[in-house]
């Protein structure tokens, strides 16, 4: 210690003045008490009659040797360390060694759905590092030229998945519920699934949605695939899949001080107890929402949370990630209001509505997210306002919003369900939900509204003189009003007049102007960093699909749903029967 009381070493020691910091792990904290290898992304392509006429293959093939460049590194790593195997898949699985080093790549067929397994003795020449060996990848264009013919229409999946583990050196474990059991083995064993679905019909998402909820990976669907049409967004969600932020066969952990008590967590995870949550992987693009109980006397001066997360990196290195915090303790209500977050509080009540609408009905739902945030409204006119005539609305500053999103969330057709939403839809964006970053959230419940200015998301806003982007992070629409100028129309799609727009394949033509190399310029920066690249449909007011549109203008009245007003004075009404 130095004459102050103060540890000398404390510069060298990031615990000891860093509230966020990294160690570099030991064995102790390894599988088998053995250092991890390099990660591997092991890509399954479907290549059944469907998939090849969509386009599918024939896209994937061309366009993923430039894809790889791009894949995740260490900071200061001139080179990914991440190594790349590849199979297909129809009624059977095939593999391919890419240690192979002749013309023709090794191909071998395991047909036996029942028990899939890798058949190479040398299992690492399954995959290989892509930086090292990307010369290798010359079988893709094989693998195009092989299937081009193929009149295998029925594809497996389960079986597939379980082939690509065997790859990483897994056994897995037959269960009742196959996908949820196979997620379990997959988390245990440092792996997570990515899907990429291409559905023509019902498919039931509904019982995929574990093998990626439970073990951190990505669900992505694209209905009725067309190359020519979807192929962008599919390589778009593909290169950004495969180069984001992301770490490996992760545990993390949430430690308070006496009086909190860490007690639901949502997010894609797997709990095997009450305290870890692990994680085949996790990305830049997900959120973990842990809701902490105040259920003892809290000493004065702070509290303390505590979260760690143990992870391997992209080059195979095991770390542990320590974050610290201290909140000030307060027995004043104001304090608490003045200092709520309301953008973390909005999206936790969305996945605390993806959970209810689970166990119970929709209406049910929508009653218990109303009632608490009526409740939280009714607490602050209490503690707060006294003074202030009962009759009178009055929020606090921090959550004057709320009741604008707490309407939004029970509107939103993922938790609510809506005529127009396929049951796969339905369960596709209740799976994405429970894991959706906090500004991914806010954008899914209240779409931004623009062109040029960004404008409130309702229909009495709009004029028929101009055009508006409409987005949510999932969809997005170019609505075009009947007396938008001539001129306009003709630099975006050559085309003399609204009424004469062909706008069947929703596609913006690239078009050598100002006008148009503006508006592609606005999309691709709205489209950009997202997790998403958005479909875009393109409407004329008063075409079929504008009835669709209007369901995301979500501060109007949509089919049996509130408007914002309404929904505000029915919260009006229910806090004033809480103060009574």
């Amino acid at each position: 210690l130095d004459h102050t009381g103060r540890r000398t070493d404390i510069c060298n020691r990031p615990e000891q003045f860093l509230g966020s910091y990294e160690f570099v792990a030991t064995t102790h904290y390894c599988k088998n008490g053995a250092m991890p290898k390099e990660p591997a992304f092991i890509f399954m392509l479907d290549v059944s009659y469907s998939a090849v006429q969509s386009g599918l293959v024939s896209i994937f093939c061309r366009n993923i040797r430039s894809l790889l460049n791009s894949l995740p590194r260490e900071s200061g790593q001139e080179k990914s360390s991440i190594r790349v195997g590849f199979a297909t898949y129809d009624q059977a699985v095939h593999f391919y060694n890419l240690k192979n080093v002749a013309e023709q790549p090794e191909m071998l067929v395991v047909s036996d759905v029942n028990d899939v397994f890798v058949p190479f003795v040398d299992v690492d020449g399954y995959s290989l590092n892509f930086c090292n060996f990307s010369e290798r990848l010359s079988l893709l264009t094989e693998i195009e030229k092989m299937f081009a013919e193929t009149r295998c229409t029925e594809t497996i999946l389960g079986p597939v998945i379980q082939a690509g583990l065997d790859a990483l050196k897994i056994i897995l474990q037959p269960g009742t519920d196959f996908y949820s059991k196979l997620a379990e083995e997959c988390v245990k064993n440092g792996c997570a699934v990515d899907l990429f679905l291409f559905p023509n019909s019902y498919i039931d998402v509904a019982s995929l949605a574990p093998i990626c909820v439970i073990t951190g990976g990505t669900m992505y669907k694209y209905h009725y695939f067309e190359g020519p049409k979807d192929g962008s967004r599919f390589l778009a969600d593909l290169a950004h899949d495969i180069s984001r932020d992301i770490a490996f066969d992760a545990m993390m952990r949430v430690r308070t001080s006496t009086g909190l008590r860490a007690t639901n967590f949502c997010g894609s995870f797997y709990m095997d107890n009450s305290t870890d949550m692990e994680m085949g992987v996790i990305d830049s693009d997900k959120a973990v929402h842990v809701e902490l109980r105040h259920d003892d006397k809290l000493p004065d001066g702070s509290a303390y949370i505590q979260t760690a997360i143990l992870f391997t990196t992209c080059s195979g290195q095991r770390r542990l990630r320590i974050h610290n915090i201290a909140l000030a303790v307060s027995s004043e209500y104001s304090h608490l209001y003045r200092l709520a977050d309301p953008d973390c509080l909005v999206s936790f009540l969305l996945k605390q509505a993806e959970f209810l609408v689970r166990e119970k009905t929709p209406q049910e739902m929508r009653d218990a997210i109303t009632h608490r945030c009526a409740q939280m409204l009714a607490t602050y006119r209490e503690k707060c306002n006294e003074q202030v005539p009962v009759g009178q609305l009055i929020l606090p500053e921090s959550l004057k919003l709320l009741p604008l999103f707490g309407n939004c969330i029970i509107k939103n057709d993922a938790v609510s369900g809506g005529n127009d939403m396929t049951v796969d839809d339905r369960s596709w964006m209740m799976q994405m939900i429970c894991s959706l970053r906090i500004e991914d959230a806010l954008l899914l419940l209240y779409p931004s509204v623009s062109m040029p200015a960004y404008i409130r998301a309702s229909f009495d806003n709009f004029s028929h003189d101009k055009a508006y982007i409409i987005y949510n992070g999932i969809i997005m629409f170019l609505w075009i009003g009947l007396q938008v100028p001539q001129t306009w129309i003709q630099d975006i799609f050559n085309s003399n007049s609204v009424s004469h727009l062909n706008v069947e394949n929703h596609i913006i033509p690239e078009r050598d102007n100002t006008s148009s190399r503006g508006l592609r310029r606005i999309i691709d920066r709205i489209n950009s960093g997202r997790a998403r690249y958005m479909k875009l449909f393109i409407i004329r007011q008063q075409d079929a699909l504008e009835a669709w549109m209007k369901k995301f203008l979500v501060e109007d009245r949509s089919s049996a749903m509130p408007s914002y007003v309404d929904f505000l004075c029915n919260i009006h009404r229910e806090i004033r029967t809480l103060l009574s």
